[in-house]
């Protein structure tokens, strides 16, 4: 059985913290009021001195070193990344096209020409703003974010012949020549 060790930098304002909840170990790293949760694997031995956090463990086993590699990447990508806010942009192109966010509510709506409005609720980790006719999301959840732009986007995709409807900040506008008789 061979010993690998790797040594963690834990940056300043970040609290690490380990958890054991009924035979699980779960590492809390905690920036503010933000936190992220990482299961880790049980022959996986983590201890913190000064401002490190030093991850160990005694394996032959291939399966269980790659597991090791892979957590250890988890957990420094995740305290490199904490409390970074991710941004995308949307561009609603169209006449009558309109957006309306209702902050108290926690809820967007958007008239799209259809007969009726579409409502989107807006999740507890994201910010939005709306400007005249684009609407900038922001969020420290990079997936959640994705996800919900998505939703956006998917409400009134582009046009293919008058470019009407969500555009991304930077897809390129590839619009079709209309046929003539």
């Amino acid at each position: 059985m061979k010993t690998y060790l790797k040594k963690i930098k834990i940056l300043e304002d970040i609290k690490v913290e380990l958890i054991y909840k009924e035979e699980k170990k779960i590492l809390v790293i905690k920036k503010g009021v933000e936190s992220k949760y990482i299961l880790i694997p049980i022959f996986l031995t983590l201890r913190k001195e000064a401002d490190f956090l030093i991850s160990e463990t005694m394996t032959s086993d291939r399966e269980e070193l790659e597991k090791y590699l892979w957590t250890n990447i988890v957990i420094e990508t995740s305290i490199r990344k904490i409390g970074s806010s991710f941004k995308k942009k949307l561009t609603l192109k169209g006449l009558g096209y309109r957006m309306t966010l209702f902050a108290d509510l926690k809820r967007v709506d958007f008239k799209l020409g259809y007969s009726h409005l579409k409502k989107l609720e807006i999740p507890k980790q994201m910010k939005i703003k709306i400007r005249k006719n684009s609407i900038n999301v922001e969020s420290s959840n990079k997936g959640l974010l994705g996800n919900f732009v998505s939703r956006i986007h998917s409400l009134r995709k582009p046009d293919s012949y008058k470019g009407k409807g969500f555009w991304y900040k930077y897809e390129k506008e590839k619009l079709k020549e209309i046929k003539k008789k």
